[in-house]
């Protein structure tokens, strides 16, 4: 069995996937409703794209994760998906 390793957010989203106004429009509000409100329906939205990605495995929005290895692999297996691209591999001999 391996070992599972941890993977830890270091950029977070800039923004969520979808605005109040598709909020609005998804429950069929007025979207020329009271901008009071679009807080309240950032934090649902914020709230089920979160659900969504735990549901799916996936990330709906771009962020970036380090993840530490206690050794150098033959391969790697990237347990988050899609991946837009692997910025940097550093390798550390005899410790960091």
């Amino acid at each position: 069995m391996s070992k599972v390793y941890p993977y830890v957010v270091t950029t977070p989203p800039a923004a969520l996937p979808v605005t109040a106004a598709d909020v609005k429009a998804q429950l069929k509000m007025d979207t020329a409703d009271d901008a009071v409100n679009d807080p309240i329906y950032l934090k649902l939205a914020g709230i089920a794209v979160d659900l969504g990605e735990a549901y799916t495995h996936r990330d709906f929005i771009t962020r970036t994760y380090t993840t530490y290895r206690d050794r150098f692999p033959q391969a790697f297996v990237l347990r988050k998906n899609p991946v837009q691209s692997v910025v940097s591999i550093k390798y550390y001999s005899g410790g960091i």
